[in-house]
């Protein structure tokens, strides 16, 4: 995924999706080996490592995203007000 899109929240959310379409992938290989792999199954391994990845990405990065960039927002507004009052102000 390009940089760019992991920048925003719904890049994020896309990253998500993604990573969760590949563990159902994982799953059901999983579901067609033998139950028990000498030394643990290379693709649990990998479906443990993007679980905890998608796990993070929800509950963590994406809502970190979107509070990101609803204060950016605000203080954008915030600062807005103050620099219109001073230009009126300044032209009297």
């Amino acid at each position: 995924m390009a940089q760019e899109k992991v920048q925003t929240s719904q890049g994020l959310t896309e990253l998500a999706q993604e990573t969760e379409a590949e563990i159902e992938k994982l799953t059901e290989e999983i579901e067609q080996e033998p139950k028990a792999i000498p030394g643990g199954s290379p693709r649990k391994a990998r479906r443990r490592g993007l679980k905890k990845l998608l796990h993070k990405l929800r509950k963590d990065y994406v809502p970190r995203m979107k509070k990101s960039k609803k204060q950016k927002k605000s203080s954008l507004d915030a600062t807005a007000i103050p620099r219109r009052t001073m230009m009126c102000l300044g032209n009297n």
